[in-house]
């Protein structure tokens, strides 16, 4: 941030720096109104800078952990949600599928309709299948969750082709691995479903985990 500022360096990627102190400020001091001073700034950047990686990254982390703060859940959710797509058509796999997943999270929380989310997410993670088979593995976490709520099951793991046909195969793949991001990502989906469902007991103990 103070290289960005010393040198009048506003690119793509000082937006990044600049999200990333509001995010600081938000998360370790508390003080929103410093948190989305900054934010708005990154915001300004964005607005006249060209889409790239960075454009990526710095929505990520506006939309999913500091404007949520100052702007209707819906449309945080809806922000997250272009942003995936905009991740998945410059590449950005990783960051997009991030953006997927909070965008989930923030949609359950303002009441978003499940049948619409199934049928949003299971289209993105079709997509996400067909270039790294990695980040299908955690696209897939939201479409089953949503599958969970909703008592239905859309077949998400078909397609894995027959490698994956559960959340507990890929939990076994992440333990192998040493995934511990997918890892993490299971535990977190098995708490959210159980304190959606009332089961705040389960949701405390895969909290624990």
């Amino acid at each position: 941030v103070y290289y960005c500022l010393q040198n009048e360096f506003f690119e793509t990627e000082s937006a990044v720096a600049f999200a990333g102190f509001g995010y600081f400020h938000i998360a370790l001091k508390q003080d929103y109104e410093k948190g989305k001073y900054w934010a708005k700034i990154a915001l300004e950047i964005l607005k006249q800078t060209r889409p790239s990686s960075a454009t990526v990254r710095a929505r990520w982390m506006l939309y999913g952990h500091i404007m949520l703060w100052f702007i209707p859940l819906k449309e945080a959710a809806r922000k997250l949600f272009a942003t995936n797509q905009l991740g998945m058509k410059l590449g950005d796999f990783k960051t997009a599928v991030s953006a997927l997943t909070l965008s989930t999270n923030i949609a359950l929380l303002e009441g978003e309709n499940l049948l619409l989310l199934t049928r949003d997410r299971f289209s993105e993670m079709k997509k996400v299948v067909k270039y790294n088979i990695e980040c299908a593995k955690l696209a897939v976490l939201d479409v089953v969750l949503v599958d969970e709520l909703r008592g239905e099951n859309t077949n998400p793991f078909a397609i894995f082709d027959g490698k994956f046909s559960s959340v507990d195969d890929l939990m076994m793949d992440a333990v192998t691995n040493k995934n511990i991001n997918l890892i993490s990502n299971i535990y977190f989906r098995r708490l959210f479903l159980a304190f959606w469902e009332g089961n705040y007991d389960i949701a405390e103990s895969h909290l624990r985990d």
